[in-house]
């Protein structure tokens, strides 16, 4: 049946069996094709070229998000405000203003809210504070505003 191979693959996951080794370098698969995807950093195959720009990639996945570079998608939108953005460390990295904004990361102290943000924060924007303060880290001796 063709759902056996697909069982015996999952179960590996669970088994922790990895009989697919690396001829080079020892590293052992659970699947077939992840070791033929592996073997490509030993030979330096790069099967995926980009039409636009030429660049060769080993995974077709790298190419993929390469190409969003030339184009104007967007798939990765940020659930506090409108934004959109190509790649999923652009998005991580402006959801951690949201949430110094709103003071809630710990690392940081005072930051300047920008206009986005504050139309992002509920309430009326002509009384949105200009600086956002996070609420004091009990672990830290003082006051941590300015």
């Amino acid at each position: 049946s063709v759902e056996r191979p697909n069982l015996i693959t999952h179960q590996r996951i669970h088994t922790g069996e990895k009989p697919f080794p690396c001829t080079e370098c020892g590293k052992r698969f659970n699947q077939r094709a992840n070791l033929i995807t592996h073997r490509r950093i030993h030979s330096g195959e790069r099967p995926f070229p980009c039409a636009t720009c030429g660049r060769r990639f080993s995974q077709k996945g790298n190419l993929a998000a390469h190409q969003r570079t030339h184009s104007q998608q967007r798939p990765h939108a940020c659930s506090c405000c409108p934004k959109r953005f190509k790649g999923e460390s652009a998005l991580r990295a402006h959801q951690r203003t949201h949430r110094q904004v709103l003071g809630t990361d710990p690392l940081t102290s005072t930051l300047l809210a920008t206009p986005a943000l504050q139309q992002a924060l509920p309430g009326d924007p002509a009384s949105a504070p200009q600086r956002a303060t996070p609420a004091p880290r009990p672990d830290l001796p003082g006051d941590p505003s300015p």
